[in-house]
């Protein structure tokens, strides 16, 4: 299950440290980031958790992952906060429009498929069904940064739920196409669920 994911990653950061490999460590915080977003952990517990790693991997100079942490820092309080533009990951953590041109510079295929990732997450929840298309191709587009994770199957089911809401609005060649979309993710969360069940089945279910 996803919270006994979450439980070693807490383990992973402290094994790190005690013996003293800070790249192991600095994993774990990254992985807690992602999967208990997921899960659903309180945003308050979640952001003053994801805060001290953040200071505490900043201080170590593991600015990368730092700076991944930030992305899903600012969409957590996103969430809390009421905002002219909730969608937009701009505040005292992250800065979304100074991070995405150093992280096309760099090449950075993972950094970019976070940002959209929280991207499509808070446009959904915030009903901002007129951007859900911009971040399904750009979740689409930088996947291949977050092979493994979590939060490809997160974006599988933002996707769905959100094709499934433009759904009645769309012309009948559009609508054939978003079914063709929701299907293929519906394929994905099956085949995930076979393995892990208690993470994926409800997902699919859903």
């Amino acid at each position: 299950p996803i919270e006994q994911m979450v439980e070693l990653t807490r383990k992973g950061y402290e094994l790190g440290f005690e013996t003293g490999d800070l790249l192991f460590a600095s994993q774990g915080p990254l992985h807690f980031a992602v999967l208990s977003l997921t899960a659903g952990l309180n945003l308050d517990e979640y952001v003053n958790q994801l805060t001290e790693y953040k200071v505490v991997l900043s201080v170590l100079d593991q600015s990368t992952i730092a700076t991944y942490l930030s992305i899903y820092l600012q969409g957590a309080i996103n969430f809390q906060e009421v905002l002219e533009e909730p969608v937009r990951l701009l505040g005292s953590h992250f800065d979304e429009e100074a991070y995405l041109p150093a992280a096309k510079a760099a090449h950075d295929m993972t950094g970019r498929h976070w940002v959209y990732s929280v991207k499509l997450m808070l446009s959904y929840h915030y009903d901002q069904n007129h951007m859900f298309l911009q971040y399904i191709s750009e979740t689409e587009k930088f996947s291949i940064g977050g092979p493994g994770l979590i939060s490809l199957a997160t974006d599988q089911i933002y996707a769905a739920l959100a094709w499934l809401r433009l759904y009645p609005d769309l012309r009948p060649v559009a609508k054939k196409e978003a079914l063709e979309k929701v299907d293929h993710s519906l394929q994905l969360l099956e085949i995930w669920s076979q393995s892990a069940p208690a993470t994926f089945q409800h997902m699919y279910d859903l």
